[in-house]
């Protein structure tokens, strides 16, 4: 569904396989979004520190892009993008996707 999402804003996407791209560049992304590695992340606690934690434990080997979709959770669209908003301050996040099933928004520096 992510992948859908980023198709609607015209982003060129490209899934990539884990085991290969380990080994080569150390980076764990899922998916690579106009040629920069981004990672998904599906939410489903309401908690915005679970949301802001699942994002950071594992930089710097993913990102600098993700994707954050909160569909599964009872979390606000507004509360995620005001929490997410202030993860852009970190050096190693470039961008933010934020989609709650309905909409999508980037959310960058």
């Amino acid at each position: 569904m992510e992948a859908y999402w980023l198709s609607q804003l015209g982003m060129p996407i490209e899934f990539r396989c884990d085991f290969k791209h380990i080994k080569t560049d150390g980076n764990t992304s899922d998916i690579k979004v106009g040629g920069v590695t981004c990672d998904m992340k599906q939410i489903k606690s309401a908690s915005v520190k679970k949301m802001k934690r699942r994002i950071t434990e594992k930089i710097p080997r993913q990102g600098p892009v993700f994707m954050v979709d909160i569909s599964e959770s009872p979390m606000t669209f507004n509360a995620a993008e005001a929490a997410l908003s202030q993860l852009l301050d970190d050096p190693c996040i470039e961008r933010i996707y934020l989609t709650n099933g309905k909409r999508i928004e980037e959310l960058k520096k």
